[in-house]
């Protein structure tokens, strides 16, 4: 079942397209599939294991059928990365799978399927979107969901719509993976109607999502849950790792992440073309300043890619060696 915070959140009363124009605002080409598979680090052998169990849908690029020229969008690199996160965990292939079926979801049909249900509309009673006289809203923007170009529709899952939320609302989101036992009773054989009752183990996964504003669980109850075992993957840092990765910038220049001014200030970097390079956040906080040669050290650009990357800032300002000044503002704006 979604929560009022699911429903709150992401959805509201806009349709799907709305969603999607937001999406393109901050990627503009999103729907490309430009990354080749090689930058995942997962090798075609294992990505066409993965796919044919079920791990990952079907993909925007047209090759995708081809082994040697699987290319991504955004949104599926991360999802890949997302798969090899938790394999190197030990998380088997059977469990993902569970887990792409609770965030490659199509958001709506858990709501449209239960909206007769009395205690399913009592629970999202303050949410005038959830209430049968939007039905015909829910079904439309359901519709809209079904009928997207295969390329658009992961950015419509919750997983496409943390992405967002992390790059639009700037909340550092994580995925909560909980492992909860519990004893249940066996089916009887027919045939041996004298057999004892056995009690058998079953242990059920819990999937949620904890941040700033896309907590999908009460905080008691997620408080309750981090008693069980139980992983955490911040989906942020799957981000951070491909900005910061030099040979990933013209795959975000192509994408539109990276714009043409930001370019030019990393090429301005590459060159030591500069006498100062400030960047700030919102009420003039800084968060990175570049005065000399020394400066330029591979952790320090690392943070200058992920800060331009992500749109992390509010302003760059630079002087240049001939003293001439440029400024660079973040064109991203909240939108949610």
């Amino acid at each position: 079942m979604y929560t009022p915070e699911e429903i709150q959140n992401y959805f509201k009363s806009r349709t799907d397209s709305e969603l999607s124009a937001e999406l393109l605002t901050i990627f503009p080409k999103a729907f490309h599939a430009i990354i080749p598979l090689g930058k995942t680090d997962v090798s075609p052998r294992t990505f066409f294991h993965w796919k044919e169990k079920g791990l990952i849908p079907e993909l925007a690029s047209d090759d995708s059928e081809s082994r040697k020229w699987v290319r991504l969008n955004l949104i599926e690199y991360l999802w890949v990365k997302f798969i090899q996160t938790l394999r190197d965990l030990g998380i088997g292939l059977s469990e993902i799978k569970k887990i792409k079926e609770s965030l490659l979801v199509d958001p709506l049909k858990g709501i449209l399927e239960n909206l007769d249900s009395p205690s399913f509309l009592e629970f999202f009673r303050n949410f005038s979107f959830v209430r049968k006289e939007n039905r015909d809203i829910l079904i439309q923007t359901r519709k809209a969901f079904s009928t997207m170009p295969q390329s658009h529709k992961i950015f419509g899952t919750m997983f496409g719509g943390l992405i967002k939320e992390i790059y639009v609302n700037k909340d550092d989101i994580s995925i909560l993976i909980f492992s909860k036992k519990s004893e249940v009773q066996a089916v009887k054989s027919t045939k041996k109607p004298t057999q004892k009752e056995k009690i058998i183990t079953k242990t059920e996964l819990i999937i949620t999502v904890e941040g700033k504003n896309a907590n999908h669980l009460p905080k008691y109850i997620i408080d309750e849950l981090t008693t069980l075992p139980h992983i955490k993957i911040p989906l942020k840092q799957l981000m951070i790792g491909y900005f910061e990765d030099e040979s990933n910038l013209k795959h975000s220049s192509d994408f539109g992440i990276i714009n043409k001014e930001e370019m030019a200030l990393l090429e301005c970097v590459r060159k030591n073309d500069f006498k100062e390079i400030i960047i700030k956040k919102d009420k003039g906080q800084l968060i990175l300043e570049i005065v000399k040669e020394e400066d330029l050290k591979e952790e320090k650009l690392k943070e200058l890619r992920k800060i331009l990357g992500l749109k992390d800032y509010q302003k760059i300002s630079i002087t240049y060696r001939n003293d001439k000044h440029a400024y660079i503002e973040n064109k991203v704006k909240k939108v949610l």
